[in-house]
């Protein structure tokens, strides 16, 4: 993260900030994650998720205030006025964008898993102690640091164009040469369909293994070969069958088992060939329950085993008897992951979509942000079911072989990707906002909107990216998954969705991009985050414009 901060500013001081800044921030939310465990049970994994969270996002909140910042000083702005105007528009961002990143975690709560949803609160009050610092410290520090934020060559060229321009009047003014990304944003521009097409289709192309996907929880046959529990594992399943690490155990009412009892339900399991040995059943105190342990033949993740436990379910058990254990109970998580999937999904998209069309005022932008999102989602899923359940490349990140996703990663990705996809999504689409009210020219806007945060966004996905590959080296499977998957998502919106499907988009749709319906105008709150168009004159430097009103 260090390097690409000093690629992207050409200063210490400023590749320093938002570095020193995360971390202050990232201790404020583990604190919180401290004190959340002395009033619920947290999940072991849960800090470790949100260290992973907070991490990146808070150098990328830094990162943009930043930036916002360094781009005042060089309009001629004071070192105030330049930390208000950052303040007032990528402040204004940060805080939309945490406050999207906050929603979509809380869609964890749907789950119905008290365990699961700590992923969530653990998550959120990192993000929101990050959100909070970024629009207090952050703009004081640059406005204590000053000029020292802007590289060491365009100080000392500043400071000789001071000396022989004495007066600001006669200072030579500053013309911006078109930059890599501006020559990009025209090239999409000229060909919009080709392109648009062209990515559609690679990014489904990555998508298609996520129909295969088969899902369970972590357990010890998905650690590394590294891990003690994973070499007692391989142990017990070679001297007594890869079943004896997931017996079903059977609970019996001896009073509803009917005229054969216990012999007789035991004979039944026994007769299943997926069963490979039934244990003589164990009675209570009072003779009344029985229970009795039933190993399969196959392991815990094989797919036979959930159908075992389907089978029996369905067909073998009579009423009064029940099947629990480590195996039945990961099981039911899975189904129960699987059918609240959807649920969260609706939740997430639906206040993303709301919140979105409020801030840029358009039905457009806001349906066309969440289809590209869930495709970069989908296409990060079939990544991840070609590594680990594939076995593409396993054997690079640790693992002896191919295992299930971790049943807890696709609602985890998911929302909190969603959250971050939405981040890039405001801090493009405000800039080109404030272009097309200031000249409304729809394609001119894109250009230049993406010309002048193309930059900051691709150094803020490079860091993300560096922040998950470094958890994707964690031994724990689940946060191996999840650093992998994220770090593939946020690869493909900077680059795939923010470079070429936007531009492509945008410059399709033309004036349709800002449509929205009357009546839906007068309903929705006016929240703007953009800047006022400025005069261009350097003595009376551009003023930000925040409106809040119903």
């Amino acid at each position: 993260a260090l390097l690409i901060l000093l690629l992207a500013f050409g200063s210490d001081v400023a590749a320093g900030l938002p570095l020193a800044v995360a971390l202050a921030r990232l201790a404020i939310g583990t604190a919180g994650s401290a004190l959340l465990s002395a009033v619920i049970d947290v999940s072991t994994i849960a800090p470790t998720v949100a260290t992973m969270v907070g991490l990146g996002v808070g150098i990328d909140y830094a990162l943009l205030l930043v930036t916002r910042f360094t781009e005042g000083l060089r309009r001629g702005l004071d070192r105030r006025a330049a930390a208000e105007a950052a303040n007032a528009t990528a402040g204004m961002s940060v805080s939309f964008a945490g406050s999207t990143v906050v929603i979509s975690l809380l869609g964890f709560n749907l789950v119905g898993l008290s365990g699961y949803a700590t992923f969530g609160y653990a998550t959120l009050l990192v993000v929101i102690a990050i959100m909070m610092v970024s629009i207090t410290l952050v703009p004081a520090l640059c406005a204590l640091a000053g000029h020292r934020l802007l590289p060491r060559r365009q100080r000392r060229a500043d400071r000789q164009i001071a000396t022989e321009h004495p007066a600001a009047s006669e200072r030579p003014t500053v013309t911006d040469r078109p930059t890599a990304t501006h020559r990009w944003a025209q090239r999409v521009g000229r060909r919009p369909l080709p392109w648009l097409v062209a990515t559609t289709l690679l990014l489904l192309t990555m998508a298609a293994p996520t129909l295969d996907m088969r899902t369970w929880p972590q357990d010890a046959g998905s650690q590394p070969t590294s891990s003690t529990t994973r070499r007692a594992y391989d142990l017990v399943a070679e001297k007594f069958g890869a079943g004896a690490n997931g017996p079903l155990l059977i609970v019996a009412d001896l009073d509803r088992l009917g005229p054969d009892g216990v012999t007789g339900l035991t004979g039944r399991l026994s007769a299943d060939p997926g069963v490979q040995v039934v244990a003589p059943p164990l009675l209570d105190a009072d003779g009344e329950t029985a229970l009795i342990a039933v190993q399969p033949r196959t392991g815990p993740q094989d797919q036979r085993t959930t159908e075992l436990l389907d089978r029996l379910r369905a067909s073998v058990l009579p009423p009064g008897a029940q099947i629990t254990g480590w195996t039945a109970a990961f099981a039911d998580i899975v189904d129960r992951l699987s059918d609240r999937l959807w649920l969260v999904v609706g939740f997430v998209v639906g206040f993303s979509l709301l919140l979105l069309t409020i801030v840029f005022r358009s039905v457009v932008i806001s349906i066309k942000a969440a289809l590209m999102n869930l495709l970069s989602v989908a296409a990060a899923y079939g990544v991840m079911v070609a590594i680990f359940q594939w076995g593409w490349g396993a054997e690079l990140l640790g693992l002896p072989h191919a295992v299930p996703v971790s049943s807890w990663v696709p609602i985890l990705m998911f929302a909190i990707l969603f959250g971050l996809s939405m981040d890039y999504e405001v801090f493009l689409l405000s800039r080109v906002r404030e272009d097309w009210l200031a000249t409304g020219d729809p394609h001119g806007s894109v250009v230049r909107g993406l010309a002048g945060t193309g930059r900051v966004i691709t150094s803020a996905a490079a860091i993300m990216v560096a922040v998950f590959i470094g958890f994707a080296l964690d031994p724990d499977v689940t946060v191996k998954m999840t650093g992998v998957g994220m770090a593939t998502a946020i690869a493909i919106d900077a680059t795939l969705v923010r470079m070429v499907m936007v531009p492509a988009t945008m410059a399709i749709l033309g004036r349709a991009n800002w449509w929205l319906p009357n009546w839906l105008d007068r309903l929705l709150p006016n929240l703007s985050i953009e800047a006022a168009p400025s005069s261009g004159s350097a003595s009376e430097p551009e003023r930000p414009r925040v409106q809040t009103s119903t």
